[in-house]
């Protein structure tokens, strides 16, 4: 009897699994622009609270983020006449995402920011193991390197750069 239900509760775990799995693979398909946020209501939602740790300081989430710069606010959910583009990964997006937007990160971001430009950010949870992927397939899609990305992305992770150039990780 034993044997027969934790045989079920493996299925079930990888039911769940394969299911996940299946729902991250049709949002990179679906490519939606939903889910994106002025920039001030991130900065806002930042810490929500401190004793209940709310907000975005308190996660701790790997994956991608959009940063879509615009003159005018954007009106109807039309995210696609954006002026400027940036593209990123973190195995920390809601820290990467923020020091971008405080000066810690991407200059061209920042002086946007800073000079009033419209600017607007999505944050794509994934794992890391598909961060290099989903970034570049998000440079390609935004064509981000025609904007504020130098590279088509995808960074090597820490250790293979460590046997690339045989360097110790500091």
């Amino acid at each position: 009897m034993v044997g027969y239900i934790v045989t079920i509760v493996i299925c079930n775990i990888i039911l769940i699994l394969v299911i996940r799995k299946l729902w991250l693979l049709e949002a990179d398909k679906r490519g939606d622009d939903e889910g994106f946020i002025y920039w001030k209501d991130f900065m806002n939602d930042w810490i929500i609270d401190k004793k209940t740790k709310q907000g975005y300081f308190y996660n701790h989430s790997a994956g991608c983020y959009v940063i879509l710069i615009f003159n005018k606010y954007v009106k109807n959910g039309r995210f696609d006449k954006y002026e400027n583009v940036y593209v990123g990964q973190s195995i920390w997006v809601e820290n990467r995402v923020h020091n971008h937007l405080i000066g810690k990160g991407n200059g061209d971001v920042y002086a946007d920011v800073k000079y009033g430009k419209k600017v607007y950010v999505k944050l794509i949870y994934c794992s890391r193991e598909r961060m290099n992927g989903l970034e570049r397939r998000l440079i390609e899609k935004y064509d981000a390197t025609n904007s504020y990305n130098g590279t088509a992305g995808g960074s090597t992770d820490w250790v293979a750069k460590k046997e690339r150039n045989g360097k110790p990780l500091r």
